[in-house]
């Protein structure tokens, strides 16, 4: 036979509150990620897309129904395939990377150059699940600078070919006052002893 019943209560409005606060803000992040003004995707630690947002859409026009559940790799060209596995194992053990550059490829067959940073995405016990890739596509900065580099290279060669003419006429020169110094000095000689 029971002599009593115990009802314990606790007020959990302000933990429903809390958690409204908390759905909302995950919210606000998950809209602020997707219309961001900056190339923002994620791999899981298999290297398996896991996130595209609109910017990635936009500039390489691949949906995010291409490329979710798709190898990442297959997204970058060959060409800076070796360097990406690198980024994407590093990050893997745990090391954030900064200002990394790579060409992706894009749905029509054309390619991007982006400048990436990647970070470790981090479980709630502690291990590292995924990565968070951020960045620009800096195609156009890059055939500027590549542009830059080209008429660079072909002044240095233009100033290096006027100097070695320069340098071709001052021996001309010093050759020439040579000769004509001693073809004066003979007859100057001549002159003299005369």
């Amino acid at each position: 036979e029971a002599e009593g019943v115990f009802i314990i209560s606790h007020d959990i409005n302000h933990h429903k509150t809390f958690e409204k606060r908390f759905i909302h803000l995950i919210n606000e992040l998950s809209r602020l990620i997707e219309n961001a003004n900056a190339l923002i995707f994620s791999v899981d630690s298999r290297e398996y897309v896991t996130e595209w947002n609109k910017e990635c859409i936009r500039v390489t026009h691949y949906e995010k129904n291409d490329v979710l559940a798709q190898k990442v790799n297959e997204l970058i060209d060959d060409g800076s395939k070796d360097d990406f596995d690198r980024l994407v194992k590093a990050v893997l053990r745990g090391e954030a990377m900064a200002n990394q550059e790579f060409i992706i490829k894009t749905k029509d067959d054309g390619s991007l150059t982006v400048l990436v940073n990647a970070t470790p995405k981090i479980s709630q016990s502690k291990q590292v699940v995924g990565v968070l890739f951020v960045g620009q596509d800096i195609t156009e900065l890059s055939e500027y600078r590549h542009a830059l580099e080209e008429k660079v290279k072909d002044r240095t060669e233009k100033l290096k070919e006027a100097l070695q003419k320069e340098k071709e006429l001052v021996e001309l020169k010093n050759r020439f006052v040579s000769i004509a110094s001693h073809e004066f000095k003979m007859p100057l000689s001549s002159i003299d002893s005369s």
